[in-house]
């Protein structure tokens, strides 16, 4: 019984010598190292060429690709990276109290997400970074690079909303008539994300452009606040440039938008209350069609030419 009581004193001793545990971290299949950004209403996944992450960036500042977020790079671990890291340590504790294993022999590296579709190369810093869908700001700089990517954007959407059917198609031909309705409606909600986040962006951008006043990075997702902004330098009405009947489209659309990252896309009262949208009720599953999306492509691309006009007009 003495040497059992030893043995725990002395794994417990281990235990508190034990002040941190590294987990490594895997890179995916083109080298780069998944990051998520700090600011808890962004939260957008991106990745960095680690060779990159180590070499040309700095510990003290790394900007959101998306919102523009600059925090310290301890700051950009992803969700899944700390939840593995914290039950590794939760685990490696538990064995060393009782098994008395040696701690470095049970870690195991955390896996990388699957690679992303569009890779950029900063023009300033020579960065390179990876994003899914919309992301304009180099990690390592701050330098926005969104001209050339608000357009490679656009084109993306407009692939991935004419692949839809397609890809629908091929999984129906295998049997899977469920998993391609699922498939493409997912297609269809991150095409409708990328419109409004492109649409954001772009007019964060240009509104610093022309008036030199950088706004939040939420500033333009809500058409009315947005709207204020322009009106602030220019006789910009979003009603006028669109119509009564379109801007009321797009308004839904821009709330939808918010339940899709926000809300699991199941509707809330918040969303009944503002819309006044008569076809959802609380607590249902949000349906994005492909009428929905083109259309919101078209508008959001439509507003936002009009608006550059008119800014630089002025």
């Amino acid at each position: 019984m003495t040497d059992i009581f030893k043995k725990l004193i002395k794994r417990l001793e281990d235990v508190k010598k034990l002040k941190e545990v590294s987990v490594p971290i895997e890179v995916d299949e083109h080298g780069y190292i998944d990051k998520e950004c700090p600011n808890k209403d962004c939260l957008f996944q991106f990745k960095v060429l680690q060779e990159d992450w180590i070499n040309i960036l700095r510990d003290e500042q790394v900007f959101c690709p998306r919102c523009g977020e600059d925090a310290p790079a301890d700051h950009y671990w992803t969700t899944y990276q700390l939840e593995q890291a914290k039950n590794q340590a939760i685990k490696l504790v538990r064995d060393l109290l009782t098994k008395g294993k040696p701690f470095p022999r049970s870690i195991i590296p955390i896996k990388a997400s699957d690679s992303f579709e569009l890779h950029v190369k900063c023009d300033l810093c020579s960065t390179n970074y990876s994003v899914q869908g919309s992301g304009f700001y180099c990690p390592n700089c701050g330098n926005n690079s969104i001209e050339k990517i608000y357009a490679n954007t656009l084109s993306k959407i407009k692939a991935k909303i004419h692949s839809a059917d397609s890809i629908q198609n091929l999984l129906q031909n295998q049997g899977l008539e469920e998993e391609s309705k699922l498939i493409k409606q997912s297609i269809f909600r991150e095409c409708l994300t990328d419109c409004v986040v492109a649409f954001q962006m772009k007019h964060s951008y240009l509104f610093e452009k022309y008036y030199g006043e950088k706004k939040s990075p939420n500033s333009f997702q809500n058409l009315e606040h947005g709207e204020k902004n322009w009106k602030k330098h220019t006789q910009i009405s979003y009603k006028k440039i669109l119509g009564e009947e379109e801007f009321k489209f797009l308004f839904i659309q821009f709330q939808r938008r918010h339940l899709i990252q926000h809300c699991a896309s199941i509707v809330d009262k918040e969303y009944i209350d503002k819309t006044k949208d008569s076809t959802y009720k609380v607590g249902q599953e949000l349906f994005v069609t492909k009428h929905d999306v083109m259309q919101t492509f078209d508008l959001t691309t439509k507003l936002t030419e009009e608006i550059e006009k008119e800014a630089h007009n002025k």
